[in-house]
């Protein structure tokens, strides 16, 4: 499925087609006049030897090759008088051979034809100095000790590498500039449906896998134009990929050598067999396979050898005897399709992921209990089932009970505080599946004690127990467990999340403690040049922070709203600024980052209408006092957990190095216990609304000055070390940089009683 076979015809199509019309070939780095193209199929060829050759086999070999061309080839399209012609030329002007498929070579003859077909393509290249030839094999079945390989000096091994992005794209292309015309599509539809085609197989990672195929990323788009689309679900898409792969075994339309065209009955139709039949046999086939190579080291490269013997034992039942079992792998040997030949009497799924989905697809078919089979298969080897478990869940997703059991048994009991890694990675499965089965639909308009509701927020317990367990879980695992909870459940927590209100999703900010007005210590003696100095500083209201920063989720509410255009939150702020930008990790419960000082202003006047409460950014002098908090002993501490430094409190560079922003509240121990702050060491930067060169400036938020000025960030990032995480560190950037590293949190300041968090 690499594409070797479709090059070599393409590239002997082009050539053949430019020495007709006399035109340059078109290609990159070819000879203006194009080579005289000769393309020779291994497998007929081998045939040839077998039928016509027999054991009479010339000490020189070349002349076998000549033979072919004059008695078999050009014998076969009716212009063998061409022959004399075709050798001359080959001699004088040169051209490219292409010997294709070293490897498809029946395994029946596979002792000494392998050997003698190498012999025999090596003594006729070796006096054709003019000619280029070109030898194609599958990779795994040309081993450097096998006899019949060529030699390297002579045949340098060149990989056919895989399709990168832009690749992908000029395919899916090229596709609907051939496909659109038959469904009468003008130019703009083909070019739509082509972006739709290329933007879904990227968008996934399990798809740009299988992309990469072009076989793969053909079934896919034959997918995509049958149906209109690629199905979220992947045990749809490979639903409906392995019954494309089944037609390949069904009828076919055959070119012959006069041009015409004619059917010729395909495997199924000529053993008169049901596909689903078929299908049936290969899901128990695949799940044997699957489950003896489990205990294989080198399990994870490529899909399972499946046997010969195997096969017919497993064909048996379905075709009735050995003679009709040999039928069906010597068709798969000449016609790949949901089983392709290998070497040494063995076949092989595509791609491994196809075997997992039938042996997904066999799992409700066992005798003994489903749930139960797959649930001690994940005991025994959790990484190698966990693919079939979630494609079986995806192939059950219709039934909810199915899914509910499955769901259950990974996620069985009340979580306790000291949750185990095998039960964060349970969750987390569940999780997935829940996500995967769209088992939510379900859920939604129950009753809190509706078996499907209990069973979705038990596994939101779960997560959510794992997020704070520090004592049994690695700062990685806590974050996995937040991801899990941000791309595949919904992360309630109070301050987390977003509410709903008057039709208008809005963030459910949780407010930290109250700090009152007053005069307070900020700043140090020592390290002054990333801190404030030492000093008193007055301020003249009460204000709380949230309790985090604000979440991808609730800065989205603002993207999203109706009314985020309107003037009044953008005033002052340049018009360049109301365009953003995607944030690098989009989990729905991670800080908001890749967004500027003055995206968050407007964030923070927006909401402010929609709460009616005074809300701000922080001033820095604000945000130290909070961090800090209680202040009496300020000086004493550099972190908000008020002791020394601890790599294992925050996210940052030091300690677990996780490389990226975390799920907000993850660090229960790293909070300023007083007034109940979460993430102000590590995470991200936050914004403060004065300026880095006045720090004495903007202390009242109602005379911020909207400006250029550079603005003060706090508490250091992911990507930052323990200097930057203290408290006391202030950063400057311009108020237009949405670097990765930089989010924000709100204040809320001078409020009146009715509208007080507390109320």
């Amino acid at each position: 499925g690499g594409g070797k076979s479709t090059l070599v015809n393409y590239l002997a199509t082009t050539l053949a087609r430019q020495r007709l019309t006399g035109g340059s070939t078109g290609l990159p780095d070819w000879p203006a006049e194009p080579p005289l193209p000769v393309r020779i199929v291994l497998r007929r060829f081998a045939a040839w030897l077998v039928e016509t050759v027999g054991d009479d086999v010339p000490e020189v070999k070349a002349g076998l090759v000549w033979r072919y061309l004059e008695e078999k080839l050009l014998a076969d399209w009716g212009c063998r008088e061409a022959y004399r012609h075709v050798k001359e030329t080959l001699h004088t002007a040169g051209g490219v051979i292409f010997f294709d498929g070293l490897d498809e070579v029946p395994e029946s003859v596979v002792d000494g034809r392998r050997t003698l077909i190498k012999e025999t393509i090596t003594d006729f290249a070796g006096p054709l100095d003019t000619c280029k030839v070109i030898v194609t094999c599958r990779e795994y079945a040309y081993k450097k000790d096998d006899a019949w390989r060529l030699p390297e000096a002579q045949f340098p091994v060149i990989d056919l590498a895989l399709f990168q992005a832009e690749q992908i794209r000029q395919f899916a292309q090229t596709w609907y500039r051939v496909t659109g015309p038959r469904q009468e599509w003008d130019a703009n539809k083909q070019a739509l449906e082509a972006k739709r085609l290329a933007d879904a197989v990227l968008a996934k990672a399990h798809l740009r896998e299988l992309g990469q195929y072009p076989l793969l990323l053909t079934l896919m788009a034959q997918v995509h134009g049958r149906y209109g689309d690629l199905p979220e679900n992947r045990a749809d898409l490979y639903d409906r990929a392995v019954n494309l792969l089944l037609s390949h075994w069904e009828n076919r339309l055959v070119r012959q050598a006069d041009g015409s065209k004619k059917w010729e009955p395909g495997l199924i139709a000529r053993l008169d067999l049901r596909r689903e039949d078929v299908r049936s046999v290969l899901e128990a086939i695949a799940f044997a396979a699957h489950e003896r190579q489990e205990g294989q080291s080198n399990r994870d490269k490529q899909a399972a050898d499946i046997g010969r013997d195997e096969l017919w034992e497993g064909l048996l039942p379905l075709v009735g005897s050995y003679d009709r079992a040999k039928e069906v792998t010597d068709y798969i040997q000449q016609r790949s399709g949901l089983l392709q030949a290998r070497e040494h009497f063995t076949y092989v799924f595509p791609h491994r992921t196809f075997q997992e989905y039938l042996a997904a697809a066999h799992v409700w078919s066992l005798p003994d209990d489903p749930v139960e089979a797959l649930y001690t298969r994940l005991q025994r080897d959790a990484a190698w089932w966990r693919e079939i478990f979630l494609l079986a869940a995806g192939q059950a997703r219709a039934d909810a009970y199915r899914v509910k059991s499955l769901v259950e048994r990974l996620t069985a009991g009340q979580p306790r505080p000291d949750v185990s890694e095998w039960q964060l990675w349970g969750a987390v499965l569940a999780a997935q599946t829940i996500h995967e089965t769209n088992f939510m639909r379900f859920v939604r308009g129950k009753e809190a004690d509706h078996p499907f509701v209990r069973v979705e927020a038990g596994v939101r317990a779960w997560l959510e127990a794992a997020l704070v367990a520090e004592g049994s879980l690695k700062p990685g695992q806590r974050a996995e467990a937040g991801r899990a909870l941000g791309r595949w459940i919904e992360d309630t927590r109070p301050g987390v999340g977003v509410v709903e209100r008057e039709g208008m999703k809005l963030p459910d900010i949780a407010w930290g403690n109250w700090v009152k007005a007053g005069q307070y210590t900020i700043g140090r003696n020592k390290n002054a040049r990333w801190s404030l100095k030492l000093q008193e500083v007055k301020i003249p209201h009460d204000f709380c922070l949230a309790r985090y920063p604000i979440t991808n989720a609730q800065f989205q509410c603002f993207v999203e709203a109706f009314d985020r255009d309107n003037a009044t939150w953008w005033q002052g702020i340049p018009d360049s600024e109301r365009l953003f930008r995607e944030p690098r990790f989009a989990y729905a419960n991670h800080p908001r980052e890749t967004v500027s000082w003055y995206q968050a202003v407007a964030f923070c006047r927006w909401l402010s209408d929609k709460l009616e409460m005074d809300i701000w950014l922080p001033h820095e002098y604000e945000w130290e006092i909070a961090a800090l908090w209680p202040n009496e002993n300020a000086q004493e501490y550099f972190y908000p957990w008020r002791s020394g430094f601890d790599a294992a409190k925050a996210n940052m560079r030091e300690g677990s190095k996780l490389d990226q922003p975390t799920t907000v509240g993850i660090y229960p121990s790293g909070r300023n216990e007083a007034l109940e702050l979460y993430d102000l060491s590590g995470n991200v930067r936050e914004w403060c609304r004065n300026r880095y060169q006045k720090p004495q400036s903007d202390i009242d938020p109602e005379k911020v000055v909207i400006s250029s000025d550079s603005r003060v960030l706090r508490g250091g990032s992911w990507n930052h070390y323990r200097s930057n995480a203290r408290a006391d560190y202030r950063l400057g950037s311009p108020p237009g940089a949405r670097g990765g590293f930089s989010g924000f949190r709100v204040v809320v300041v001078r409020v009146s009683p009715s509208h007080h968090p507390d109320h």
